[in-house]
């Protein structure tokens, strides 16, 4: 199947996920994330796709002539994000993919899924609302993955690694330092995040999940304190740059970036030391 985005042409294997191609295709899936790729990456940009799923932005940014690093520690997602870059061999050249997940520590891990493998909602937070079982993957801290390949420039990061952010904020920072901090597009997984306390607070799966319409009925999180104590890591990360933006290129000032704005908003950020004009 051919995707075309902003006169961007590369080929898929649709026989997975063929609903979100065609939705792609049509110009519907996250537009504002490809303006921000087509501001901040051009040919011979070095860059990582972090928790690249089937690989829609890998294989985008890799037409766009850009020397790509694509992780991601799903199993099925990453057998079909293969087959997608096999659908372009003119691609495969610019583009390393390993099967791992970054972590705090160099260690084996548990995955998690929510319904199973594959459908972009697997991650390293065991939440309320995941099925029992998992899946053992290995985990590099990101200073440990920049040494395996050899990296010591790199121009642009995108993280989706749906509620693992949270984890690994610390280590991560330390590698972005090394980088000299390259532009990040950085998804934050509220959600993921508040099930996560209450699958290691509550327990209880039927419980948490009544809790939680609670909550969103009554709009206030009862681990609130927590919650913004882990964005406090996110903002303390998003201070070493000197811009800081929405997922949607807007501004957010030095008074908004604090955890409780955050939290209170469901924002993504993206942070870079070159400005953003839209």
């Amino acid at each position: 199947m051919k995707i075309n985005v902003n006169d961007i042409s590369f080929e898929v294997n649709a026989e997975s996920n063929s609903m979100f191609w065609d939705y792609l295709n049509q110009g519907k899936w996250e537009p504002h994330t490809f303006k921000i790729i087509d501001y901040y990456v051009e040919p011979k940009s070095i860059v990582l796709d972090i928790g690249c799923w089937i690989g829609p932005l890998s294989l985008y940014m890799a037409a766009k002539d850009a020397a790509f690093f694509s992780i991601d520690p799903d199993p099925t997602a990453f057998k079909n994000f293969e087959r997608n870059v096999g659908c372009n061999l003119s691609l495969s050249k610019h583009i390393t993919s390993s099967n791992i997940a970054i972590t705090q520590t160099n260690d084996e891990f548990q995955l998690y899924a929510r319904c199973g493998y594959g459908n972009s909602s697997s991650s390293l937070l065991n939440r309320a609302r995941d099925n029992s079982d998992y899946v053992k993957i290995k985990g590099l801290t990101f200073q440990e993955y920049l040494k395996t390949q050899k990296l010591s420039i790199v121009d642009f990061i995108k993280m989706d690694i749906e509620g693992g952010e949270f984890q690994i904020v610390d280590s991560f920072s330390d590698g972005l330092k090394k980088l000299g901090f390259p532009t990040l597009l950085l998804s934050l997984h509220y959600g993921y995040l508040d099930e996560w306390l209450y699958k290691s607070k509550v327990g209880n799966q039927f419980l948490s999940k009544g809790m939680m319409k609670i909550e969103s009925i009554l709009k206030f999180y009862i681990f609130k304190n927590q919650m913004l104590k882990k964005l406090y890591e996110i903002v303390a990360l998003a201070k070493q740059f000197r811009f800081v933006y929405n997922e949607h290129g807007e501004p957010i000032s030095s008074l908004n970036l604090n955890s409780t704005h955050l939290l209170k908003n469901k924002i993504d950020l993206l942070l870079s030391n070159k400005p953003f004009i839209a």
